[in-house]
Formats: C-alpha cells, sequence, structure tokens
C-alpha cells in the first residue's frame, strides 16, 4: 500500500448552510461579483460566456467568481463562530 494519505472528497466537507444566511451573504457581495458566481453555480456557464454576458474577458470572470467564494466563505464562517471569536 501507499503512504499517500487519502483525501476526502470536497463534497464530504461542505457543511449546510441556513438558505436564509446565504441569501444574506449573496446580497452582500458587489453586483458583479454576485451575478457572475449565480451564472456560474446557477446557470452552469463557463467562464467565457459569463465575461460575455457581463462585458470581460474569461479570466476575468474567473476572478470574480473566485473572489465572491472567498467573501461567501468569510461571511458565512464568520457569522457561525461567537463573537469573541472575532479577535482571534
Amino acid at each position: 500500500m501507499s503512504d499517500i494519505p487519502i483525501t476526502r472528497p470536497a463534497a464530504d466537507n461542505l457543511r449546510e448552510v441556513d438558505p436564509k444566511r446565504l441569501e444574506r451573504a449573496l446580497w452582500r457581495l458587489p453586483f458583479v461579483e454576485r451575478e457572475a458566481f449565480m451564472l456560474k453555480t446557477r446557470d452552469r456557464l463557463s467562464y467565457a460566456a459569463i465575461g460575455t454576458i457581463l462585458g470581460f474577458s474569461a479570466e476575468a470572470a474567473e476572478a470574480r467568481v473566485v473572489a465572491a467564494l472567498i467573501k461567501l466563505d468569510v461571511c458565512l464562517s464568520r457569522a457561525a463562530r461567537p463573537w469573541w471569536q472575532f479577535w482571534r
């Protein structure tokens, strides 16, 4: 057997998110990032198609989706922590 540890799929690491919290976090995103994120996740468009719709390159579309993911992660994980852990 190999000594390389087997990692679990990313889907196993996902936690359940309250839909209302997710909706609030989505509305806090800037318009372009929210639209790029929704086009990628809901409509499953390519970055090139998202860039065409929103008026920028495929690389910029990917950067907007990544920025949205980072902001959502911070917002949702921050809301899950008790207030006294924000300063750690």
